[in-house]
């Protein structure tokens, strides 16, 4: 039997594809509950059930799924690892499902036990996924500097989830240092160092740059020293450590994280320089402006923390989280996704000549219209939020959140339109 009709026989959609389909499907529980949490957290009720509920379910239940899935596929193909089993598809995502389920029932019906109880097995089974990410990259053969850097966002992980374990089960008190030390270790250590780290392989990669000159190694350290300075300066109240030497460290921490996201962004442009192709096609352009939306949602973070302006925490969440994470991820899918079918349609297939371009495979129609409508709702309700919060009820709230899950709706239906090109796969 020759190599390719092995490949052939053995040939199934990948097991990323079913870890993004779940993600879209947490979406749109997701959205509807952030929108009639919304204007509880306008009135600064920021521990109202149905907010944590969708924070947790849009975090946990969108993103995390797709990041889980996505880095099945990425570390393989990005750093020449050995190919993950398709057995974890089995095990991982059904018992990451139910966890999130289970947290999310939990803190809508403020049941902290059950909240404690799907915090945990969520816990356990990142560990456990996490430990089989690293014994794949420790084989890999392409061990660039960004393989290296892999290894921060993936620790700090269960990090955040053990922290958000001892709020949940009352074993630390739910004070402000606490909860800042969740959520800094959660978006800053985890989400946005995820991205940065990403970003190094995929703008160049979908970019098709060559011949640029970055420094990942330094930026990437840069931050993490800065981050563990914040993350220092938030806990030092907890031992009545001296106000002026706790605010000094958090100046100094959050004037090199600014420094570092700097230095992101310029690399980032010089990659864009250096690509082959003048035109870029949409889904990167719209990567790009997520990416911008949250960097820019981490420069204002970085200096409420500080002190140093005063806007509503409220506000720098709604853009970090649905402005950035959410659309960034819906645009790598517009690049992930027919990838993913090309592969396994035409890859090893008789008529693999024939096959269309990757950025052909796109649904322009559904992705415009969804982003359209998603972007849409998303600037209302960003902008009222900005300037005139008292508008925003819970009506109008919950209207705009359709207008966003009616985007979303959009935009999954060119995935499956996507999922369905080029037909049933033909025989060897």
């Amino acid at each position: 039997m020759s190599v390719n009709q092995a490949v052939t026989q053995k040939k199934s959609i990948s097991a990323t594809v079913y870890y993004l389909i779940t993600s879209l499907s947490w979406s749109i529980p997701a959205l509807l509950l952030v929108s009639i949490a919304l204007p509880q957290a306008l009135l600064g009720n920021l521990g109202d059930p149905l907010l944590l509920a969708a924070i947790h379910a849009i975090i946990l239940g969108t993103l995390l799924t797709a990041a889980c899935g996505v880095l099945w596929q990425f570390i393989p193909i990005a750093f020449q690892a050995p190919p993950l089993s398709r057995r974890v598809l089995y095990w991982h995502l059904p018992t990451h499902t139910i966890s999130v389920l289970l947290m999310v029932l939990g803190f809508i019906q403020s049941q902290w036990n059950i909240v404690a109880w799907g915090g945990s097995l969520l816990l356990l089974i990142t560990i456990v996924y996490g430990t089989y990410l690293f014994a794949h990259l420790r084989r890999a053969r392409n061990q660039t500097a960004v393989h290296k850097l892999m290894a921060f966002p993936l620790i700090s992980l269960p990090i955040v989830m053990f922290v958000g374990l001892l709020l949940a089960t009352h074993r630390v008190a739910g004070s402000n240092p606490w909860l800042v030390t969740h959520a800094t270790l959660g978006f800053f250590g985890f989400w946005i160092s995820l991205v940065m780290v990403i970003s190094y392989k995929f703008i160049p990669m979908f970019s098709l740059s060559h011949g640029y000159r970055v420094i990942p190694h330094f930026v990437m350290r840069l931050y993490f020293i800065s981050l563990t300075l914040l993350l220092v300066a938030g806990l030092l109240p907890l031992l009545h450590i001296s106000p002026l030497f706790s605010r000094a460290l958090q100046w100094i921490g959050a004037s090199l994280n600014a420094v570092s996201l700097t230095l992101f962004v310029r690399d980032s442009v010089r990659i864009l320089q250096a690509r082959k192709r003048r035109r870029i096609a949409f889904p990167l352009i719209a990567a790009l402006l997520s990416s911008s939306f949250l960097i820019l949602s981490a420069l204002l973070a970085l200096a409420v923390f500080s002190d140093w302006i005063h806007i509503s925490v409220t506000l720098i969440a709604y853009l970090m989280i649905l402005g950035g994470l959410f659309p960034l991820q819906l645009a790598y899918m517009h690049k992930i996704i027919p990838f993913l079918r090309y592969e396994y349609r035409y890859s090893h297939a008789p008529d693999r000549k024939s096959a269309p371009r990757l950025d052909d495979m796109v649904q322009k129609e559904n992705a415009k219209r969804g982003s359209i409508m998603y972007a849409a709702g998303f600037l209302i309700s960003f902008s009222l939020i900005l300037i005139q919060p008292r508008a925003l009820s819970e009506p109008v709230s919950i209207i705009l959140g359709l207008l966003q899950i009616g985007g979303i709706l959009s935009v999954i239906t060119g995935f499956v339109k996507t999922l369905q090109s080029g037909g049933v796969r033909p025989p060897a």
